[in-house]
C-alpha cells in the first residue's frame, strides 16, 4: 500500500500510472496535480485505465474543493 499527501499525493498517483505493479492499494490525499504546469495529467491523459495492468488495484483519491479553476 501506497499512502501520500501533496507532493506525497502525486508520488502515489505518479507510481500508480508508471509502476502499478509496486503496490496493490494506492492512497493520494489531496495531490498537487497542478505541479509543474500539470504535467500528471499531460502525460497520462491517454491512459487506459481498463488496461489489465491495473486490474486488481485500489485508488482511493481525496481531493477537497479548495482548487482554483482556471
Amino acid at each position: 500500500m501506497s499512502i501520500g499527501h501533496s507532493f506525497g499525493g502525486l508520488f502515489v498517483m505518479d507510481a500508480l500510472l508508471e509502476k502499478p505493479e509496486l503496490f496493490n492499494s494506492y492512497i493520494s490525499i489531496h495531490p498537487s496535480m497542478c505541479w509543474d504546469n500539470k504535467k500528471l495529467f499531460t502525460t497520462y491523459k491517454n491512459t487506459d485505465l481498463a488496461d489489465n495492468k491495473y486490474k486488481n488495484k485500489f485508488l482511493y483519491l481525496g481531493i477537497a474543493n479548495t482548487l482554483k479553476k482556471e
